[in-house]
């Protein structure tokens, strides 16, 4: 429940509250106006009127850490790691797993963010054919729509403006030659887009 301060308990809170802590400062007072207030609501009291108590509270330069100088103060347990460890869910570089869009992931290194070390398999494989990286801003898609047909001919590189067309068009086909026709009319569809703003 709030407290409403009287004018005497307000000037209390401002003439004490410099120099010492909130809890030390909650002490004085329910002694001082025999209360029982909490520590959060004076500190609540000091934050809302804009009172600081000038107390730096943060580590400052040359400071000594209290257990400077101490080595394994607790002595390691059962959960500790230890070096070299390998977690229970490690996944060599190699592993595939299927993401909830139903994408094939493989972990291709093991330091790095996570899409440094997990890649799409599509990307990977359209890589290792072409034997050259997929440029920036572009992506790897399935002529027939088949998440797991990994074959050469099924994976085709198009940009994110040719991916947005043909989704907002919805020109994809489980049929692989009708997707490569409507990535060609997408083409065209941009480029006729292009000319329409100069």
């Amino acid at each position: 429940m709030a407290h409403k301060y009287t004018e005497e308990e307000r000037q209390f809170i401002i003439e004490n509250a410099k120099g010492i802590t909130t809890f030390q400062l909650t002490e004085l007072f329910n002694i001082k106006f025999q209360s029982d207030l909490k520590r959060s609501q004076i500190r609540a009291f000091l934050k809302n009127n804009g009172i600081r108590n000038e107390i730096c509270s943060q580590f400052t330069k040359g400071c000594i850490p209290y257990n400077k100088g101490t080595k394994s103060i607790c002595k390691a347990n059962r959960c500790s790691f230890k070096k070299g460890h390998i977690p229970v869910n490690y996944k060599p570089v190699g592993y595939e797993r299927v993401d909830e869009d139903g994408y094939v992931l493989i972990k291709v290194q093991d330091k790095g963010t996570w899409p440094e070390r997990w890649r799409p398999k599509g990307s990977v494989m359209w890589e290792k054919y072409h034997k050259k990286k997929v440029p920036k801003g572009y992506v790897v898609i399935f002529a027939d729509q088949n998440k797991l047909n990994f074959a050469k001919e099924n994976l085709i590189v198009i940009s994110r403006n040719e991916l947005l067309v043909m989704n907002r068009k919805k020109r994809f086909s489980e049929n692989s030659d009708i997707t490569k026709v409507n990535i060609n009319i997408s083409k065209l569809d941009i480029k006729i887009m292009e000319k329409r703003k100069k």
